[in-house]
């Protein structure tokens, strides 16, 4: 008994704080042979600096390699430290990149023992190094809690939340499509004109001040490729589609007003003679009187999302395909559907009741 408590009591696994080199963020560029790879290192020490050195809460590392796992090696060969991958917040791609495919990266990030599959994804307006290079929070005290704080439904109110699994999970079923958020770098403008409506992407927000950095707006992603993007306004659409749209601002007809409560949506699909038959109906909380006289509007940009979502880009991103398939019978009843053919050709039916708090 004595030997054990002496044994285990012992610090033999102990590691040093600064024993390990933390990535909480990696950045995928196309290149001309393979990709151009940022990692993003934090540096845990920072934290506990007294404010008299230039100690930076992070620093990126740029390596091109002909694949993630072969990056993820190299960097062994001049860090001097071992990296660690367990506490990656983000994952960028650029905009060439997330155009050309990202199918390939992705299965790699998600067949990595150590990333986690909530990580988030982002598709950068720019370069995924150019991104992370302009990320030098002024209000955290550290790169990995400004991330932390950004991915949450209080903060991203005008740009989805999107984990890798997600976007996983598109590639092994054709029937589904999924969105990612669109990230830039802000510049410098003019903010004497209020725009009506958030109508804008990232790196397009009228505004002085803040971090350089800013996520807004969404890319709409098929078969692992980026086949759209969206801007603020219509990521609230999307929101109130979704059933994830609490405390959302939002104008339109003529109206501002909030949305108190997630919305009750409810889908119907049915096909017949092989075009889906698809009746949404939404019903809002909102904290204003004036807002009812909103609802043939919304009711038209609703659709107008839909129908852009179909005949545009053939990307079903809200799920419907899941609902067609659970009508089936068999697999092969599924399977004959052909959902990824037919879908672009689908008609669509919204009826919309606001009703004030």
């Amino acid at each position: 008994m004595l030997f054990a408590c002496v044994v285990l009591s012992s610090c033999y696994d102990a590691q040093e704080i600064d024993s390990d080199s933390y990535v909480i963020a990696i950045g995928a560029d196309t290149a001309e042979s393979g990709y151009v790879f940022t990692f993003q290192f934090s540096n845990p020490l920072s934290i506990y600096s007294d404010g008299g050195g230039d100690r930076s809460s992070s620093g990126t590392v740029t390596l091109c390699a002909e694949n993630f796992n072969t990056a993820k090696s190299l960097l062994g060969s001049f860090i001097g430290k071992n990296v660690n991958l367990s506490q990656t917040k983000v994952i960028i791609f650029s905009y060439d990149t997330a155009k050309a495919g990202v199918s390939n990266l992705v299965r790699d990030f998600l067949a990595d023992r150590e990333i986690r599959e909530n990580a988030y994804v982002l598709i950068a307006s720019d370069t995924a190094e150019n991104f992370l290079g302009e990320v030098d929070p002024i209000l955290s005290i550290s790169a990995a809690k400004y991330y932390e704080n950004l991915f949450r439904d209080e903060a991203l109110k005008f740009a989805p939340l999107t984990a890798l699994k997600t976007v996983g999970e598109t590639l092994e079923n054709p029937w589904l499509d999924c969105v990612v958020p669109l990230a830039g770098t802000a510049e410098e403008g003019g903010v004497s004109n209020a725009p009506a409506n958030v109508d804008f992407a990232a790196g397009e927000q009228p505004r002085r001040g803040g971090e350089k950095t800013e996520v807004i707006g969404m890319g709409v992603m098929k078969d692992g490729s980026l086949v759209g993007e969206l801007s603020g306004y219509y990521v609230a659409l999307f929101k109130i589609l979704d059933g994830k749209a609490k405390n959302l601002p939002l104008s339109i007809g003529g109206a501002a007003f909030q949305i108190t409560q997630n919305p009750r949506v409810s889908k119907r699909v049915s096909v017949k003679d092989g075009i889906p038959q698809i009746s949404v109906d939404v019903s809002l909380t909102v904290n204003s009187r004036a807002a009812p006289q909103a609802q043939n509007a919304l009711c038209a940009e609703l659709e107008s999302l839909l129908y852009r979502s179909a005949r545009e880009y053939n990307a079903d991103i809200f799920g419907f395909g899941n609902i067609c398939r659970r009508r089936c019978l068999t697999d092969h009843n599924w399977e004959s559907t052909d959902w990824s053919e037919i879908y672009k050709k689908a008609e669509f039916y919204v009826k919309v009741t606001i009703n004030p708090q």
